[in-house]
């Protein structure tokens, strides 16, 4: 994943801390397949990745090993409050707390050895 967000800031060099990673046309959603079509078209990296495996691991690494809120997951990944009433109440984005749980996670995920043999390191996969 640090190839491909090196690859990105590469493609977008003037990009503000707060901005998308993949921007996107259709007023800031996020198609699911961009992050599998730019490794493939863009990287010619011959594996398949999806949208939905990172945040899956994310999502597992929050919930195991860090115990991250539910509220700051949800926020992370741009889902909507429970509820109507929620929905009109929830105006903070929680940024600082969404910050820290990303660095944390960026710590968990740049460490040289995967910590389980059912992690595929990219760098390794793409050379084979």
């Amino acid at each position: 994943m640090k190839a491909v967000l090196t690859a990105m800031e590469r493609r977008h060099p003037n990009h503000s801390r707060d901005d998308l990673i993949f921007p996107s046309v259709m007023k800031g959603a996020i198609n699911i397949g961009t992050l599998g079509r730019f490794v493939r078209e863009t990287m010619r990296w011959p594996i398949k990745i999806t949208a939905h495996g990172f945040r899956t691991t994310l999502n597992d690494w929050r919930r195991a090993k860090q115990c991250y809120r539910d509220e700051l997951w949800d926020v992370q990944v741009d889902h909507l409050p429970k509820g109507k009433v929620r929905q009109a109440y929830t105006d903070d984005d929680l940024l600082p707390q969404r910050r820290k749980m990303m660095e944390a996670y960026h710590a968990y995920a740049s460490r040289p050895e995967p910590c389980s043999d059912n992690v595929v390191n990219l760098q390794k996969a793409k050379k084979a």
